[in-house]
């Protein structure tokens, strides 16, 4: 098996570069965005961005510190980086794609556990546009099978696989039009968000699953700086 990945990763961040040269598994045919020139940096955005970009009213009165705050920079690199590798997917015809993030650790046997979920999903015709292999659930999922989920609300950019179809569906909402948070975004496209706003403009019309226990785990315990949370407020 050879998935197709896309590394999120900016030019200037060799070092994590090198970190995820060094456990990324070789069944996966390895993408860097930095070398596909699709990595949009928060620190570096371009001058004309917005004439092209529209931001959602994001910042609400709420007790969820997340939402009571601007977008940040580097959040809207992080959501346009993303939303290039949907578009290289579906421009490319790439069936089946890995887009991870690159501060993310592998579970062990990671190889042999991601081929159990994905022969399962296909004995059992089980349609799917995405599936998490690692997310921070804030909600209660629903249960397809002991190690596969219908997921609630959730966090997490940093491991998921999409198909073609699946892509197609993220770039039909004219995302690029009234961006949000990209994880923000992927969990409104799976499920009901909880912000009726969000709810309103992003429908959840992907079919959506998530692997459980997950595979993959963001590296928050480095002492690395987020690349999203390390920029300025968009005022």
């Amino acid at each position: 098996m050879k998935v197709k990945t896309f590394v999120v990763n900016l030019s200037r961040r060799k070092d994590r570069r090198g970190r995820i040269s060094t456990i990324i598994p070789s069944f996966l045919d390895v993408n860097f965005t930095s070398d596909l020139g699709l990595e949009v940096d928060g620190k570096n955005l371009p001058m004309n961005l917005f004439k092209h970009v529209g931001l959602f009213p994001w910042k609400i009165n709420s007790d969820n510190f997340w939402w009571k705050r601007p977008l940040k920079k580097g959040e809207i690199g992080c959501a346009l980086t993303h939303l290039h590798c949907w578009k290289y997917i579906v421009d490319k015809k790439i069936e089946l794609s890995l887009i991870l993030e690159d501060d993310i650790i592998f579970a062990d046997s990671f190889d042999t556990k991601l081929q159990v979920i994905l022969d399962k999903l296909r004995n059992h015709k089980v349609y799917w546009d995405l599936l998490y292999l690692g997310r921070d659930p804030l909600s209660k999922d629903e249960f397809l099978f002991e190690d596969i989920v219908k997921p609630g609300y959730s966090f997490g950019t940093y491991a998921y696989m999409i198909t073609n179809k699946g892509a197609k569906k993220l770039l039909d909402t004219h995302y690029e039009e009234s961006l949000i948070p990209a994880d923000e975004f992927l969990s409104a496209m799976c499920t009901y968000h909880p912000r009726s706003d969000v709810c309103q403009r992003y429908k959840p019309t992907l079919n959506a699953y998530a692997v459980n226990p997950s595979l993959v785990f963001s590296h928050s315990m480095s002492n690395d700086n987020s690349d999203t949370e390390d920029s300025d407020f968009i005022e």
